[in-house]
């Protein structure tokens, strides 16, 4: 996993990849256009969910564990064509408070794979933050693709320390 790693990371400084990883391709990210409830820090599940979802019926299922204060009780998901797209979903579930956030940087497709780079924000030292529960989500709309997907979700405290000035 490393190697194949160091590989990705390697393909994303150069932006392009030589020889021998031709079937390998960066996949655009698109930020699902439906999402119109209030910030995604606080209207995810409450529970943590990392996949990708292929049909209305899984989109639905989700949408319903949604916050409902942020899309309402009785709204349906919006229509997304599952034929053009697939959908992933990277949601932190509950945490003790505000200053978290979830983010996807990049998916991969090996050929016969998916992976998936999340990063989710951390409050660090020196950040003040609300006492609110929060449930962080972030979504992406992919082209169609039927490949298993791995993801692969990092942390990176934020630094909010005072700033220092010299005189």
């Amino acid at each position: 996993m490393a190697k194949k790693l160091s590989v990705v990371l390697a393909c994303v400084a150069a932006m392009s990849c030589a020889s021998g990883a031709s079937s390998d391709s960066f996949i655009e990210l698109t930020p699902y256009p439906g999402w119109t409830g209030p910030p995604a820090a606080s209207s995810g599940p409450e529970v943590e969910i990392f996949r990708p979802l292929r049909s209305q019926s899984e989109w639905s299922a989700l949408w319903k564990t949604l916050r409902p204060h942020s899309v309402g009780h009785n709204v349906d998901a919006p229509l997304v064509d599952f034929s053009k797209f697939t959908m992933l979903v990277a949601a932190l579930g509950t945490r003790p408070t505000g200053g978290y956030t979830v983010q996807f940087q990049y998916a991969w497709d090996n050929g016969s794979t998916l992976l998936i780079s999340v990063l989710e924000g951390r409050p660090g030292h020196g950040c003040m933050s609300t006492t609110t529960l929060t449930s962080p989500v972030a979504i992406v709309l992919v082209p169609r693709t039927d490949h298993p997907a791995t993801f692969q979700v990092d942390s990176a405290d934020i630094n909010c320390g005072a700033t220092r000035s010299f005189h």
